[in-house]
């Protein structure tokens, strides 16, 4: 990507990199891949965004208005199934599970969506500073 910058569109100006698919229980992984990337990317002038996108799996195949109608109607059906549930344990009856259509709970749903709202925010902010810095070609700066 450096190189198309250069050689291709010398004016497009690169905001950071995006650590992608990474697992936040991975501390160790996640602390080590932090000091590395930054040599990685030694003298490009470009720096790692601190946001990260974590590994979701159920978010590949769903847009995010589908996960969250997924996660919706998992909380009905898990509601629904507790209801079950408790109704059969007090008839002295075992209630077997139901199948489970959402892959991931509506809170693993909703800290992908805080993930990308996250890198959203330091994104919004570096390209506010870049053009403070230097305007896009044929855009001046805003007035203060």
């Amino acid at each position: 990507m450096l190189r198309a910058q250069r050689d291709v569109n010398p004016s497009l100006r690169l905001l950071g990199t995006v650590a992608f698919a990474r697992d936040p229980r991975a501390s160790a992984r996640n602390q080590a891949t932090n000091q590395e990337v930054p040599a990685l990317l030694e003298g490009s002038g470009v720096q790692s965004f601190t946001a990260s996108i974590r590994h979701a799996p159920a978010a590949t195949a769903a847009t995010l208005q589908e996960l969250l109608e997924a996660a919706e109607q998992a909380s009905s059906e898990r509601i629904s199934m507790l209801r079950r549930r408790a109704k059969a344990t007090k008839a002295g009856k075992h209630a077997a599970p139901t199948e489970r259509s959402l892959w991931a709970r509506p809170d693993a749903v909703e800290a992908l969506a805080m993930d990308y709202l996250a890198l959203l925010r330091e994104a919004t902010t570096r390209m506010n500073a870049a053009d403070q810095q230097q305007p896009a070609p044929g855009l001046t700066p805003a007035a203060n």
